[in-house]
């Protein structure tokens, strides 16, 4: 159990392509949704459908925590999302990101993930956020912290 060194963190942000997002909703409780996460330019760029309540938490109150987690290997992103664009219907540096990363990892080759993009980019408005993050913390391995125990078990 340890962080991650500069060089793993940055293989596991690159890699990593899903996280979960809280933010604060309207009455100030936190709000938590699974999408999708694309680490480029030292943060995080994400995208929400006009209609998607959280898209309307962020452009309120911009203060979030990104939990990331591959295998064994864990984030948690402290930060700070802003818009960067949106509403946009079709091309945009959201899409453009969304498209390079499914030609890199293969998503595209999956006839439903081809629709479900066509779908969003062509018929629905999107916005696009950028996470700045504060502090990112990693940790990796399945072991408890000695720290978190009581004794060596």
């Amino acid at each position: 159990m340890g962080q991650l060194n500069p060089e793993e963190l940055e293989a596991f942000l690159t890699r990593v392509g899903f996280g979960r997002l809280a933010c604060l909703d309207a009455d100030g409780y936190p709000y938590i949704v699974p999408l999708l996460v694309h680490y480029r330019d030292g943060g995080f760029y994400i995208g929400a459908r006009e209609r998607s309540a959280w898209r309307a938490f962020l452009q309120r109150d911009g203060r979030v925590c990104l939990n990331l987690q591959d295998g064994e290997q864990r984030a948690q992103v402290k930060g700070n999302a802003e818009l960067i664009e949106g509403p946009v219907i079709g091309a945009s540096k959201l899409e453009s990101l969304w498209v390079e990363r499914a030609q890199r990892d293969g998503w595209l080759d999956d006839p439903g993930v081809q629709a479900y993009y066509h779908n969003i980019y062509t018929h629905e408005p999107m916005y696009g956020f950028f996470i700045r993050p504060i502090k990112i913390t990693s940790w990796q391995g399945g072991e408890w912290a000695k720290r978190y125990k009581h004794a060596d078990w």
